[in-house]
């Protein structure tokens, strides 16, 4: 297993076509893009989530992040009776964590701190869904049939009502899943990959809790990919380690030589970022997950708050295409640096599916659609994570 490279990459290149290398993963990435801060509202005590039904979610003072040390829990069938084909979604909001299948039916299923499958509004996805929390607000995506992308709000807290699916605006021409990530707080960046192989980006914004969007998906034609691309985000540090009060988005994704490949740029000039290839020469199937530790919408910027250590956290998954199991990569500098592929313990994690990554604050997890044909150890297409 091939290591990557201390920091990221300086070669930058037009993003086309190569050739796999014959072993296990060792090559994913990042795309980064800039965003405005985060908007601090007040705080007394605890984070306030207020839903549009007038919910108010009181979340403690905060989530004490594990060591930097990276101690692998267990997998674990999260999803007890709850099977799905695809890549599950899941996102924490203090002690509530919430997650969004694709069911075996193409429907898509929604659970509460891992209770029963509750049946969203009727939908069809042949994808993967997406779930973040922005904005006070609970918020679901999926690829529609038609290829364009709806959005669904959680209106309790038990998971049990969510509003009807609403088309967002523009076609996405897509057959991926859709992904999405928090910036500013209030501010969710969606991303797919058009049919043409071509990322695409569009804008949420929940001022005032009602949604905002760009209108139009902005289009970067300077990379093809052959699957979905994975977001998350990363607050700017200085040369000392020191927060910048800047954020930016780091996306990646498999290239049609199946390795992975990023670009890091500010998000005004997402269109024309160019992309490079992380060291490392291995290939990865289907899409490459990225996640981070800490708030799952916000940066913060208090070396002692435990938080600012946990979110420069990451983690990278991959299936590989020569033995069908996860493989990770992680990172404790915010992405400047990552430790290199490797199997994970407790056994391999099999899955006919892309792997998602998520993270309660204090930890992050790699998620999967079992496969129980490879390992009978759970049912095939358990909803089976654990703590990396």
């Amino acid at each position: 297993m091939a290591l990557l490279g201390t920091s990221l990459p300086s070669r930058v290149m037009r993003l086309r076509g190569g050739c796999a290398r014959n072993a296990a993963p060792s090559s994913e990435v990042i795309v980064v893009v800039g965003i405005p801060r985060w908007r601090r509202g007040p705080r007394a005590g605890g984070l306030v989530f207020p839903f549009v039904i007038g919910l108010v979610i009181v979340l403690g003072p905060g989530i004490t992040p594990a060591s930097a040390m990276f101690s692998e829990g267990q997998w674990l069938n999260s999803g007890g009776a709850a099977r799905t084909p695809s890549m599950p979604a899941f996102v924490s909001v203090g002690s509530h964590q919430y997650r969004v299948v694709r069911g075996e039916d193409g429907r898509l299923w929604a659970s509460h701190n891992n209770g029963p499958a509750i049946l969203m509004p009727d939908a069809q996805t042949g994808v993967g869904p997406e779930i973040v929390a922005a904005g006070g607000r609970v918020v679901a995506f999926h690829t529609g049939t038609n290829g364009y992308v709806y959005y669904s709000f959680l209106q309790n807290t038990e998971g049990t009502s969510w509003t009807p699916w609403t088309q967002v605006p523009a076609y996405a021409d897509t057959v991926n899943s859709v992904q999405a990530t928090v910036v500013d707080g209030l501010d969710v960046v969606l991303l797919v990959t058009q049919r043409d192989g071509s990322p695409a980006m569009q804008t949420m914004r929940l001022w005032d809790q009602s949604p905002d969007f760009d209108g139009s998906w902005t289009r970067n034609t300077n990379g093809r990919f052959n699957s979905a691309v994975d977001i998350t985000a990363r607050e700017i540090m200085d040369s000392r380690g020191n927060p910048t009060l800047e954020t930016e988005i780091i996306f990646e994704g498999r290239g049609m030589d199946n390795r992975v490949w990023y670009s890091a740029v500010p998000l005004r000039d997402f269109a024309s970022a160019r992309f490079s290839q992380l060291p490392g020469d291995g290939v990865c199937d289907l899409t490459p997950a990225i996640g981070r530790g800490g708030l799952p919408d916000r940066f913060v910027t208090d070396p002692n708050d435990p938080n600012f250590r946990s979110q420069q956290e990451f983690s990278l998954a991959c299936i590989s295409p020569n033995d069908g199991n996860v493989w990770i990569n992680r990172s404790t500098d915010n992405g400047n640096s990552w430790s290199g592929w490797n199997r994970t313990t407790d056994g391999a994690g099999p899955s006919n599916a892309s792997p998602s990554i998520h993270s309660d604050g204090a930890n992050i997890y790699a998620a999967l659609s079992w496969n129980g044909n490879r390992d009978g150890r759970y049912p095939n297409h358990a909803i089976v994570e654990k703590r990396i």
